[in-house]
């Protein structure tokens, strides 16, 4: 069963708002006041708002960012249905991490997401 608000489209200004099925969105996140992030939003070409999709999040490893997941994340899950968001780290430019300070460790079941 879905979660509240699964179903609701998104309002004007909301991420995805306009966004249609085969299409993505980059969207940026502030961290602190001193980091901007770039992240991204992709809808399968079967996407439709009445029957939610599984969704995959892709966190990518040192130094990547959300253009490293490649056919996987832009082919591959796309024609399985799977609605798909690309994630970049935080940190200096090309050492994106998913720790403030810096550092290797993935997020997931060891680490908070």
């Amino acid at each position: 069963t879905p979660s509240p608000g699964c179903s609701n489209a998104p309002s004007e200004g909301e991420l995805g708002y306009g966004l249609r099925p085969g299409k993505f969105t980059n969207f940026r996140r502030e961290l602190l006041n001193t980091q901007r992030r770039t992240h991204r939003l992709h809808l399968p070409d079967n996407y439709n708002d009445d029957a939610p999709p599984p969704l995959m999040m892709y966190f990518h490893g040192w130094g990547g960012n959300h253009d490293s997941c490649g056919d996987t994340c832009s082919v591959t899950a796309l024609e399985k249905g799977f609605v798909v968001v690309t994630m970049s780290g935080y940190g200096r430019s090309n050492w994106g991490s998913w720790k403030i300070g810096g550092s290797a460790d993935s997020p997931g079941p060891l680490g908070p997401i």
